[in-house]
């Protein structure tokens, strides 16, 4: 591989020169820029852009801390992450954790490294408390609500939206609910307010009626054998639409009629199976969590989710 010295020494010029000529800055007469460029062509030679960019302390590369690969919200919220990158000019690089802590704090630790310029996490494993020695190498931005005010953090507010959703069953005349959840209530913020706002509408609710761990189809038809344990159950409300046809599938396959199932997060699935489901809106929510980083913005912002009856 050719080097800039060796790009000097068949140019007769210095390496500060040939520098120069290669990050274009001004300050080089246009005989030696291009008696440069010549031999740069002859050589084929391609800078080191990696090098270049620690150099510059700015590597055009956007971490994005994921739990899943395959989860539809999660797809989506990145798919509007890279629709606004590609528009400045930076790279995302995919960092699924599967819920491991060990996993994500070695993204963590490649973050201090200089490996990206931020880090987007969308859903974390980790306590604060142990991710907030990081926030002094650069912009880290979380989606969910974060009790720090000198913190970044753009997340969505379910609160109206799991309101509506729970005057719905009432209004169904809803007796005994069921409910999943992508996390064990006691560390997802969000499952907490879930469980909190379900005691209020249905206070006889029970934790054997939760089923955590949530994130496939399968998962989905696995909750729903679980649901059939109680057949006094009679709507059930999943943390993601093919969550919620996976439930309605295991009762299907069982010959019994499924409860009044609701999803989240309005997909294709939802639409064409015709139930209720919860709009996050991730592709323009992963778009406003983009502009959040390009901006530097250290301010709180929530986005309202949405009630979709069908």
């Amino acid at each position: 591989m050719t080097t800039i010295k060796e790009i000097a020494k068949l140019s007769g010029c210095s390496v500060s020169t040939v520098s120069r000529v290669i990050n274009h800055h001004p300050y080089v007469s246009v005989e030696k820029r291009q008696r440069i460029q010549a031999v740069i062509q002859e050589t084929s030679y391609h800078p080191n852009r990696i090098a270049q960019d620690l150099n510059k302390k700015k590597t055009h590369n956007l971490g994005v801390i994921v739990p899943y690969l395959d989860e539809p919200y999660f797809e989506k919220v990145t798919a509007g992450i890279c629709r606004a990158a590609v528009k400045h000019n930076y790279k995302i690089s995919i960092l699924p954790t599967y819920y491991n802590r060990k996993i994500e704090m070695n993204y963590f630790e490649e973050f201090a490294s200089k490996l990206y310029d931020g880090l987007i996490v969308t859903s974390k494993a980790n306590k604060i408390s142990d991710i907030l020695p990081y926030i002094k190498y650069g912009s880290v931005i979380f989606c969910k609500k974060i009790a720090f005010n000198n913190i970044s953090c753009i997340y969505i507010n379910r609160s109206q939206a799991f309101k509506d959703l729970f005057t719905y069953f009432t209004q169904k005349e809803i007796n005994h609910i069921g409910l999943t959840s992508a996390q064990n209530k006691d560390k997802s913020s969000s499952t907490k307010l879930l469980f909190y706002i379900a005691k209020q509408y249905f206070p006889t609710f029970r934790l054997n009626r939760l089923v955590e761990n949530c994130a496939t189809y399968q998962d989905g038809i696995n909750a729903g054998k679980y649901f059939m344990n109680f057949p006094q159950i009679d709507g059930i409300f999943a943390n993601g639409d093919e969550i919620a046809a996976g439930i309605i599938q295991a009762y299907q396959e069982k010959g019994l009629q499924p409860p009044l199932v609701i999803g989240q997060d309005n997909t294709l699935v939802s639409k064409i199976m015709n139930f209720s489901s919860i709009d996050t809106y991730p592709e323009k929510y992963g778009e406003e969590i983009f502009q959040h980083f390009i901006e530097k913005k250290t301010e709180h912002v929530s986005i309202d989710a949405t009630f979709i009856k069908r």
